[in-house]
């Protein structure tokens, strides 16, 4: 039998070697992590950009960790980061600029969502979540 490692890759980043390059993703010591199980608005829209403004001031002067998720094989990882220790996906959930992405979240960010977060914020395709009863996307 032969016996199964696992392991967590885990950047981390002291406060300035962060670049936000948009809402969803940061940059850490040249390398781009999306946050993982968020759905955010397009980073050229009003909502996108204050979103970034949002995770800039977040992480200012924070200790950023990711725990990543995925392969890293196309330009960027995914995961989720924290700024001293809090998750950066759950405060733009949390702040109504972000939904929560089913499809990789595993549902983790939907009981923070704000209560009219899906009635401004459009879901992207691959994270509507459809209505048991009537099959349609809300």
């Amino acid at each position: 039998m032969i016996p199964l490692v696992a392991f967590v890759l885990l950047l981390a980043a002291p406060q300035g070697d962060v670049y936000v390059a948009d809402a969803g993703t940061l940059v850490m010591s040249g390398t781009a992590v999306r946050l993982d199980g968020i759905d955010l608005p397009h980073a050229n829209s009003d909502q996108g950009a204050q979103a970034k403004r949002l995770v800039e001031d977040f992480v200012a002067g924070k200790m950023v960790t990711c725990r990543m998720q995925g392969s890293g094989l196309l330009s960027y990882w995914s995961g989720t980061c924290f700024a001293d220790g809090e998750d950066i996906g759950q405060a733009l959930v949390s702040a109504g600029l972000a939904l929560d992405c089913p499809a990789n979240s595993d549902g983790r960010y939907r009981r923070y969502e704000a209560p009219e977060a899906r009635a401004h914020l459009k879901a992207s395709a691959t994270c509507q979540i459809e209505d048991l009863a009537t099959g349609v996307p809300q």
